[in-house]
């Protein structure tokens, strides 16, 4: 009963009708990036904590650090569970993070521009509206909430992302486990704006083969908390996937990232969409409504497309030598504002529902009591 009492309180919520991206304008997160300010980040990665009961027990937080600075990352995020680490807190470019959720299947966020940890969680399973109350109660004192491996223990099937709102990132590809990137365009077809996050998941910085190999590129001019945030949320950012390799020193991954191709510009002017990078790429698919391939270009640094009537939302997504993928933000049809808030309470359900569990839980005492007395 004790584990029950947090869906007791748990309110439901009023979800919007869903509906594609739409509008007369289009939101394009890379209109005005400065090609030379590209960061390198990993926000996902664990050092010892709680005793090292948790996972990531064999990390030591220096350690961590220097590994990916010895790599070139611009800012390192240790994202331990439940307990912000304030070891780089003297660094110009730290954020604080945590990695949220402790319960049974997995539902975990990461919080990025953390201001205290969140120890509400529903522990044997949740509901959308379960998903959805954390959400908004991580909301509330935090800055960018990224949802994590959502195909980890099918923490977030798609039926359930369809419907919540309220986030900014979803944890598309990480190293340690099954990229996400069909419901990716799950989420992005039922009109929501959310961008996307590339994260290794490190929980063995001794092992070369867990980390330095999925990484976010931020585009900002400054590398300071407020602006590295701001370009989170708006998706001036793309997500970086690359395939180990049989040499896996830092030497070798710092010649595989030097060799990602990078936005120069991405504009769109009456109607066609246009993007160029600062080398050839082998393969650049542009994908759209319901993970349709839109249209695809091979062996060139640019790519031109006419949006049609019917395109909500079309992404980029690269293979290139050294196996390496690119997974890049969406530009979608808007009317001006981007919506990311999250749905009201729906008062009538939330009471009938919790009415019902307090007679349920009133029938199972009053049964008990009557046990014990006749026994």
């Amino acid at each position: 009963m004790i584990l029950l009492i947090p869906y007791l309180i748990c309110p439901f919520y009023k979800y919007p009708e869903i509906k594609q991206f739409s509008g007369n304008k289009f939101y394009n997160p890379y209109e005005n990036i400065d090609s030379t300010k590209w960061l390198k980040t990993n926000f996902h990665a664990h050092s010892r904590q709680w005793t090292g009961i948790t996972a990531g027990s064999s990390n030591q937080e220096d350690d961590v650090a220097a590994k990916y600075k010895e790599i070139n990352y611009d800012i390192i995020g240790i994202s331990d569970y439940q307990s912000i680490n304030t070891f780089l807190a003297n660094d110009p470019a730290y954020i604080p993070v945590y990695e949220h959720g402790y319960g049974a299947l997995k539902n975990h966020q990461l919080v990025i521009g953390a201001k205290n940890v969140s120890w509400l969680d529903f522990l044997l399973f949740q509901s959308y509206h379960n998903s959805q109350e954390i959400i908004v109660h991580l909301r509330k004192d935090n800055e960018v909430i990224s949802v994590n491996h959502p195909k980890l223990r099918d923490a977030y099937p798609p039926q359930t992302l369809k419907y919540l709102r309220g986030y900014d990132l979803l944890e598309i590809t990480s190293h340690s486990y099954f990229n996400a990137i069909d419901l990716w365009d799950t989420v992005l077809s039922s009109g929501n704006p959310v961008f996307t996050l590339g994260s290794d998941d490190n929980h063995d910085i001794s092992d070369p083969e867990d980390y330095g190999y999925v990484y976010t590129m931020i585009n900002s001019s400054h590398v300071n908390q407020n602006d590295i945030l701001n370009a989170l949320r708006n998706g001036t950012s793309f997500a970086v996937e690359l395939e180990p390799q049989k040499d896996s020193s830092p030497k070798m991954k710092i010649e595989q990232s030097n060799s990602v191709p990078l936005i120069i510009s991405c504009k769109i002017n009456n109607n066609t969409l246009e993007m160029n990078y600062n080398k050839p790429f082998d393969t650049l698919k542009l994908i759209g409504q319901n993970g349709v391939i839109k249209a695809k270009e091979v062996n060139k640094n640019s790519c031109r497309y006419f949006i049609k009537d019917i395109d909500t939302y079309i992404r980029a997504e690269i293979s290139h030598k050294n196996m390496i993928s690119l997974f890049l933000n969406p530009v979608f049809r808007f009317n001006g504002n981007l919506d990311k808030r999250a749905p009201e309470i729906d008062i009538t359900k939330t009471w009938i529902f919790r009415s019902i569990y307090i007679i349920i839980i009133g029938a199972v005492v009053f049964v008990y009591k009557r046990y014990k007395k006749n026994k």
